[in-house]
């Protein structure tokens, strides 16, 4: 049998990534050895609790995988929802800057963004393997951050996590 899927959404500050985050009162990263120890730590804002199974413990999966692929250097420091702010004002809040990530699909947006649910669990979606070329080779990911910054939000979308999609 195969699973249908869509796409669960890290949200980052603008000028955050996984490749260069600038650690506070340091002047540029891009000049400092990759081996120097440097280490950077995010807060991520989660939407679901990392103990429900398939949705919020994905994230916990995430954090492993970058702790892993940069030798510790980055840290994902993972917050229950309410522990940072409500679950519901993820997004705000790292559009805002009030806190460095967020973690959760992008369908809890769906009152800011009509579109948003075409980012998250699709009713009679599409399987995985024709959502991720979509969103890879088809402009999904494109279209994604263009919804966010037309809706006025400033962050960054990177998929890293699946969920089922509804109804398939």
């Amino acid at each position: 049998m195969v699973n249908k899927y869509a796409v669960t959404i890290l949200f980052l500050v603008p000028g955050f990534s996984f490749i260069g985050c600038q650690p506070v009162g340091s002047s540029d990263i891009r000049n400092r050895n990759p081996t120097s120890g440097v280490k950077v730590e995010l807060k991520v804002a989660a939407c679901q609790p990392t103990n429900l199974p398939g949705l919020g413990d994905a994230i916990l999966g995430v954090a492993d995988r970058v702790r892993a692929m940069t030798s510790g250097r980055i840290e994902l420091n993972v917050q229950e929802p309410g522990a940072l702010v409500p679950a519901l004002e993820v997004l705000d809040a790292v559009s805002s800057g009030t806190v460095e990530s967020g973690f959760g699909p992008a369908g809890f947006w769906a009152g800011k963004m009509p579109a948003a649910p075409l980012f998250s669990a699709i009713p009679f979606g599409p399987e995985a393997g024709e959502y991720i070329a979509w969103m890879y080779h088809g402009d999904g990911l494109a279209l994604e951050q263009r919804m966010y910054s037309d809706a006025g939000f400033q962050v960054v979308s990177l998929p890293c996590a699946l969920l089922a999609a509804e109804t398939s």
